[in-house]
């Protein structure tokens, strides 16, 4: 009697064992390994007019726990500035708005803004 109670605590003692190390050793609970698939920017192309804004959006297809967070560049900070996608004209010309995955810097996605003049009021 002895021997089946000594084997049952340690049957018992090596599954709790085992079920303490994997959970204590997956910091993704989902066991999938994080990952960004993709960066998309809509719309792709826009345009806006000196001293207006328009916004942009990016969506991250992401995979287990990776952060679906962009950051936001534009090529001239000259002709049009961007913050959390939002993009303000300050000259004409066009631009590439980008946005970056935070979690991985290979996925991107950009669109083309089109900074047009201020119309001139017509003077009477």
């Amino acid at each position: 009697m002895t021997i089946r109670t000594n084997a049952a605590r340690f049957a018992f003692a090596l599954l709790l064992t085992t079920a303490l190390s994997c959970s204590l050793d997956s910091g993704d609970s989902t066991g999938v390994a994080p990952a960004v698939q993709s960066v998309s920017v809509l719309p792709r192309t826009a345009q806006v007019v000196v001293g207006l804004s328009v916004t942009l959006g990016a969506t991250v297809t992401a995979i287990g726990d990776a952060s679906t967070g962009v950051n936001w560049t534009t090529s001239n900070s000259a002709l049009a500035t961007v913050s959390s996608g939002t993009v303000l004209g300050k000259a004409p010309g066009t631009v590439t708005i980008t946005a970056t995955s935070q979690f991985d810097a290979t996925k991107a996605s950009s669109a083309t803004v089109t900074v047009n003049a201020a119309p001139t009021p017509a003077i009477r």
